[in-house]
């Protein structure tokens, strides 16, 4: 998926997507409006007449802005010769082949559901979101908190009917130092050491060499 970007300097290749106001599903219930960046997306289109399942469009991506990019024209590109330089690609679009991709919204996500109306599956069209540097909190640069966290655990929930479907609470997993602490033996002690150290080694040679 690709997106014609108001900056020319804008990647066009970044997206944000939003749950599906239409979708009863837990997960679009639990996050509902938050935006979801992704790169490099590819349109994820549930099928009518799967026999058995039931698919339902999760994420979309929409006309819609924030404070990092404007999203008004976006399009399934099926150009496998735009991805040599797809900024360049971008920007020779005319006018008219621009109007021409103009679309309400594209789903990037869908859920699927058997007879029984349980979950089997979850589809993203992305598998980025789900690395190391989302997980921690960061999109390209940006700090993105446990968003993608929060979705990925939320879905593996889903899937295994357990009942924590929504956001996570915070965990704090890195050490903050306390400030009443006092840091100057950690200081001088070892270098106290090495001085004690260097000495007894003297006094040893210094033994020796009487002998």
């Amino acid at each position: 998926m690709l997106r014609y970007p108001e900056d020319p300097r804008d990647d066009p290749t970044v997206v944000v997507s939003i749950m599906s106001r239409e979708s009863p599903n837990p997960l679009a219930r639990k996050f509902p409006e938050r935006p979801f960046f992704f790169e490099t997306v590819r349109v994820v289109k549930p099928l009518a007449d799967a026999q058995g399942y039931k698919a339902e469009a999760l994420l979309e991506v929409r006309p819609l802005a924030t404070r990092v990019l404007e999203q008004e024209i976006f399009w399934a590109e099926k150009n496998v010769s735009a991805l040599e330089n797809i900024g360049k690609y971008v920007r020779g679009l005319t006018k008219q082949q621009v109007e021409d991709r103009i679309t309400e919204s594209l789903p990037v996500a869908v859920a699927v559901k058997d007879s029984q109306d349980k979950p089997r599956a979850v589809v993203f069209g992305d598998a980025e979101f789900a690395s190391d540097a989302p997980m921690a909190g960061r999109f390209r640069g940006l700090p993105v908190a446990n968003t993608y966290f929060n979705l990925m655990v939320s879905t593996i929930d889903y899937l295994t009917d357990r009942p924590g479907v929504g956001a996570r609470p915070k965990e704090t997993k890195i050490y903050i130092w306390d400030t009443k602490v006092q840091t100057a033996p950690l200081a001088y002690l070892p270098a106290w050491l090495m001085s004690l150290g260097i000495f007894g080694l003297g006094m040893g040679v210094w033994v020796v060499r009487r002998r």
